[in-house]
């Protein structure tokens, strides 16, 4: 007996007891595959290198959806690499990575931030060289007039799907911010704010006058402020109804099923390209339709520009007048 040899010896059974019950615990854990998984992995190899990743001020600073989506890939390094130094990578461990993950590009970018990261610990970067091939596709495609118009039959002003819409449609921003703008966010008749994914500033005309290459955008403008008056006001314009910032998730997918039910096959995102091809309609430069939407990159922008340039060449004086009003609805459907 355990027990009694202890107390022979002049052991404290107190102690002893709860070192066995502890001992107990751990074996029954083991025994039913529950054992403690998130032991420090052996120092200089790849999965300490993610975990360090994860721990610097870097990954900190991204925004709260990139965080999630880089540590997910992270992980799944470490994971597969197990206990592999990172001494011994090579190009072709990271393409086959890369190869078998649901996404190449996210996998590799995750690959790219570890190294990034640890360069001072790692003697070569195994990532230089290493190329993905982008699919070539156009994304997310814009909604059409018809499709907001759709859409705008199918859910009165009053409702949750077509005040996010409005939003959504008038402000041209990506789904994540949609979730934190709010009031505090208007300064002088302009809603300026910073964005998460990328951290430069936006701004979008709130009361104030619109511009030349806005100005025949104020129906959508009206629309949305008298969808957001059917709710209280909230420190967030898409406020859960218990005053919570609603997930950029749940959005998307509150989006995405009312835009079905309208007979549209379209995402929150392509609200967001359907604004920049309304300002490139209505004449707006890159730089503007660039400070509204804040898109980083310039060269996604002139896309919009293009073709709407092209457009408009062949088009006569009541053509663009049509083009300008086709998305407008009337005063009768405003007041829905």
């Amino acid at each position: 007996d355990v027990m009694s040899e202890a107390k022979g010896r002049g052991y404290d059974t107190k102690v002893m007891r709860k070192i066995i019950a502890l001992r107990k615990r751990e074996a029954d854990d083991i025994a039913v595959g529950n054992a403690p998984r998130d032991l420090p992995p052996r120092e200089g190899s790849v999965a300490a290198l993610a975990r360090i990743a994860k721990a610097s001020d870097a990954f900190a600073a991204f925004s709260d959806g990139y965080r999630r989506a880089l540590a997910r890939n992270l992980d799944a390094i470490a994971q597969a690499s197990t206990n592999a130094m990172h001494t011994g990578l090579k190009q072709h461990h990271v393409e086959t990575d890369c190869d078998r993950a649901a996404s190449p590009i996210d996998r590799l970018k995750a690959w790219r931030f570890l190294c990034a990261v640890n360069k001072r610990r790692m003697a070569n970067d195994p990532t230089i060289g290493v190329r993905i091939d982008r699919p070539k596709t156009d994304g997310h495609p814009p909604w059409t007039a018809a499709d907001v118009a759709a859409f705008r039959a199918r859910w009165p002003i009053s409702t949750a799907p077509r005040r996010a819409m409005e939003l959504l449609f008038w402000t041209g921003v990506r789904i994540g911010d949609a979730c934190v703008i709010g009031p505090g966010h208007i300064r002088d008749g302009v809603l300026s704010f910073r964005q998460g994914k990328t951290g430069d500033d936006a701004h979008v005309p709130w009361t104030g006058p619109l511009a030349d290459h806005a100005a025949h955008l104020q129906a959508d403008r009206d629309l949305m402020h008298q969808a957001l008056t059917h709710v209280p006001r909230q420190m967030t314009f898409l406020a859960t109804t218990q005053g919570r910032p609603k997930s950029s998730k749940s959005l998307g997918q509150m989006i995405r099923t009312a835009a079905r039910e309208a007979g549209v096959e379209k995402s929150a995102h392509g609200l967001r390209k359907a604004r920049a091809v309304a300002l490139a309609e209505g004449g707006a430069t890159t730089h503007q339709i660039a400070a509204w939407t804040g898109h980083q990159s310039l060269k996604e922008v002139e896309r919009y520009t293009r073709a709407a340039s092209r457009r408009r060449a062949n088009m006569g004086p009541e053509q663009e007048r049509n083009t300008s009003t086709q998305a407008a609805p009337s005063r009768t459907h405003a007041r829905k």
